[in-house]
């Protein structure tokens, strides 16, 4: 990996460590972070105080962060894009959060518009490592869903198996049956799925 790529993933994993201690340390109940909602503050927060551009500084004026993108992020260096996604992951992971592709377009500023110009392969706005990249995060996505459903057996996931990636009894999916209950989405994440779906297929091909 490139040495500038390493340094630069360094510097913004410990900021986006920083950031997910200081907001926790916040809270009445810490335990709350594995909610949706209060965890999309820890989402907006790292935002705000990382990946927002300050448009009063002579750096920002200087260098017009792409285009007048929402982020100052370089949006051609696809390798440290790739590697925040992990970091994204993670957090959603250790809170037991399903990771959505446009909650992570919104923590670090990349404009829906992008992303999916990215994942429909517009040749105007995207790259071959764009177009790679953001098949991986979806990828990503569908396959985190699909293992909650073979591991766990969850509503939300069953349902999102099966509203988003058009899964049902009559294809390859197997649902195993469980005695537990899992904890299950909320009917905000459900939809923000869905209705990140419904924007993809509505794109022309």
């Amino acid at each position: 990996m490139d040495k500038d790529v390493l340094t630069k993933s360094e510097y913004y994993a410990e900021r986006i460590r920083e950031v997910e201690y200081n907001y926790i340390n916040s809270l009445n109940n810490p335990d709350d972070i594995s909610k949706v909602a209060v965890f999309n503050g820890l989402i907006s927060q790292i935002y705000v105080q990382i990946f927002k551009p300050d448009r009063r500084t002579k750096e920002y004026k200087d260098n017009n962060y792409n285009n007048l993108n929402n982020s100052i992020l370089n949006y051609d260096d696809t390798e440290l894009i790739k590697n925040l996604w992990e970091m994204y992951k993670y957090l959603c992971s250790k809170y037991n959060i399903i990771p959505i592709m446009l909650q992570f377009a919104c923590m670090v500023g990349i404009g829906k518009d992008t992303l999916y110009s990215w994942l429909n392969g517009d040749r105007r706005k995207a790259s071959i490592t764009h177009v790679a990249l953001a098949k991986m995060i979806h990828d990503d996505c569908e396959g985190i869903i699909l293992s909650n459903v073979a591991n766990n057996n969850s509503v939300g996931s069953i349902f999102l198996s099966k509203a988003v990636y058009g899964y049902n009894e009559g294809n390859t999916l197997t649902i195993q049956t469980s005695d537990r209950e899992p904890p299950g989405l909320s009917e905000k994440e459900l939809m923000a799925i869905v209705d990140e779906r419904a924007e993809l297929d509505a794109l022309p091909d």
